[in-house]
């Protein structure tokens, strides 16, 4: 019934907008846009298991936040404010009519496709054991900790690693931090940020232990204590990377403290909420180079949404790039899955990448490179208008793969890594391949590469 209740809420909603979109004479190029509203809040109503399992499945809760606000709050705000651009070369009226179509089959066929799999990833998790009885706790960290300390050698080796880090209430001079020119850098940066994951999930693994022995919930209180300054020191300002990782021990605490499940979201919640909120204001209203009086214009916040969730501009500008340039499929792909993987990044030129591709049509040069190509684009690019889904439809799929994973692991580590890499796969219609694929070796096979390993030497070990 909650499920049901909460389906007819978002459709209201949903369909209010749609009736706002037709009623207010959009641009050109936009009217039809209303059907992105409409036919979403109906796959909502019609479609349940979009929605009823989001709450215990990371990567599927972020899938269910990204899409109600680029269906339906990026429409209303756009609608309102005549789809007003703030920047960039604006699309041609036929090339965002052909976006809205884009995004509506990429819609259409990625709601179905989970719907109908659901239940394979997803209803056998009801049926799990108590995860106070499934989780592993003695878990033998010997090479666990031989990451660790390479990432403390690392430190030792280039000690501006660590001066990337701020506070999130002091976030002044993030323009001066300098990359090491050393060519194998990126690989020490890289040790650093996995050791760092593994110095906080051994001490809360640690501390399940002996709340498991004592029973006290002080170590309940310093698992949640050290998520949240974990979370409050940040490496960048991307707000984004700190939602990921945030949701990922969020979750991560829920399966070890099952009991204690509403003071940890409670908590870590707060946290997200306080880090993204005072990052935001940062880059809003405290670098110099900004204009703050742009915030209080509606338009430039249309604008925004557009970049940052896809909206029909960005995805316009996308099938813009594919009448622009010729490709070799097989080759882009390859260029785009790596060309921000660790060690191998370097011999790429990033303006083959189309992320390259995409800013240089989205500004008629290559004088930035802020914005996302949205993944849909990237499929159209590849495959044009009849696989334009493929790649959003592949990362739908590995988002429910990994939810299951998360859920049924018994390894603690593992489990974080699973909610990490399954948040991103949700967070697929605010990014693209090019971002999935980078955090999906550099963090998440990495770090699985290293739990593998440490299980084999435990195994070696004992016999």
């Amino acid at each position: 019934m909650k499920n049901l209740a909460l389906r007819i809420v978002i459709f209201s909603i949903s369909f209010l907008v749609s009736i706002i979109s037709l009623a207010s004479y959009p641009p050109q190029g936009y009217k039809m846009v209303f059907l992105l509203p409409l036919t979403y809040g109906l796959l909502i109503l019609i479609l349940p298991s979009i929605t009823r399992f989001m709450i215990k499945n990371a990567g599927l809760l972020i899938f269910n936040i990204v899409t109600f606000v680029r269906y339906v709050i990026l429409v209303l705000v756009g609608v309102l404010t005549d789809f007003s651009i703030w920047r960039g070369i604006p699309p041609g009226s036929t090339y965002l009519k052909s976006a809205i179509l884009v995004m509506f089959i990429e819609m259409i066929t990625v709601f179905i496709f989970i719907q109908i799999i659901s239940k394979r990833y997803y209803s056998s998790t009801k049926m799990q054991v108590s995860n106070e009885r499934v989780i592993n706790k003695n878990i033998n960290s010997f090479i666990l900790n031989l990451f660790i300390l390479l990432g403390i050698i690392s430190v030792i080796l280039f000690p501006e690693i660590i001066s990337k880090l701020r506070f999130v209430t002091n976030l002044d001079d993030f323009t001066e931090y300098q990359r090491n020119d050393f060519p194998l850098f990126g690989l020490f940066e890289l040790l650093f940020n996995i050791a760092r994951i593994l110095v906080v999930l051994s001490i809360i693994v640690y501390w399940k232990k002996k709340h498991e022995l004592t029973g006290k919930f002080k170590y309940v209180f310093y698992s949640i204590g050290i998520s949240l300054l974990n979370l409050l020191i940040v490496t960048g300002l991307s707000r984004f990377s700190i939602l990921i990782s945030a949701v990922a021990i969020l979750y991560f605490l829920a399966k070890l403290f099952n009991k204690h499940k509403k003071l940890i979201f409670s908590s870590l919640m707060t946290g997200i909420i306080f880090s993204v909120t005072i990052v935001s204001l940062y880059k809003f209203f405290g670098r110099s180079e900004n204009n703050s009086s742009n915030y209080n214009d509606l338009a430039w916040w249309s604008d925004t949404l557009q970049m940052y969730f896809s909206g029909p501009k960005n995805v316009a500008i996308a099938l813009t790039m594919n009448d622009r340039f010729d490709i070799n499929i097989v080759i882009q792909i390859l260029v785009d899955l790596f060309s921000s993987v660790a060690g191998i990044a370097g011999i790429l030129h990033p303006n083959f990448s189309t992320v390259g591709l995409y800013n240089l049509t989205y500004y008629g040069s290559t004088v930035s490179v802020d914005q996302i190509v949205p993944i849909v684009g990237q499929g159209f690019f590849y495959f044009g208008y009849i696989g334009s889904f493929i790649p959003s439809i592949i990362a739908v799929w590995l988002m429910m793969k990994f939810d299951k994973k998360a859920a049924l692991t018994n390894n603690p580590y593992s489990s974080y890594a699973y909610y990490f890499i399954a948040t991103w796969f949700g967070a697929l219609m605010m990014v693209n391949w090019t971002i999935l694929f980078s955090h999906f070796i550099n963090t998440f096979v990495l770090l699985m590469i290293i739990i593998k390993v440490n299980n084999r030497f435990i195994l070696k070990n004992k016999k």
